[in-house]
């Protein structure tokens, strides 16, 4: 991986021992920090996600809630009738 000087007094095993050690530290963080950024990632898509779905729900509740408060045609000819309003 990383070209690492070798240190004084050391020998080969425990140089290569070293390296391994070293090399399995970097991994373990390497493999940490993906595994933390995909964590991340799939939370931000999720709440997204969640957003646009509320939106969505909000939207259907408004037009449901519109067509259900405006007056019917029955209504407004009975409304029309009693007062004798004619339509144009």
């Amino acid at each position: 991986m990383l070209k690492k000087k070798k240190l004084f007094g050391t020998s080969l095993f425990a140089q290569e021992l070293i390296e391994r050690l070293f090399d399995g530290i970097l991994l373990y963080y390497i493999n940490m920090g993906a595994s933390q950024f995909l964590r991340d990632f799939r939370r931000a898509a999720l709440v997204k996600k969640s957003a646009e779905l509320r939106k969505r729900v909000l939207e259907r509740k408004e037009k449901t809630r519109e067509k259900t408060d405006s007056v019917s045609y029955n209504v407004r000819q009975q409304v029309l009738f009693l007062f004798n309003i004619e339509m144009n």
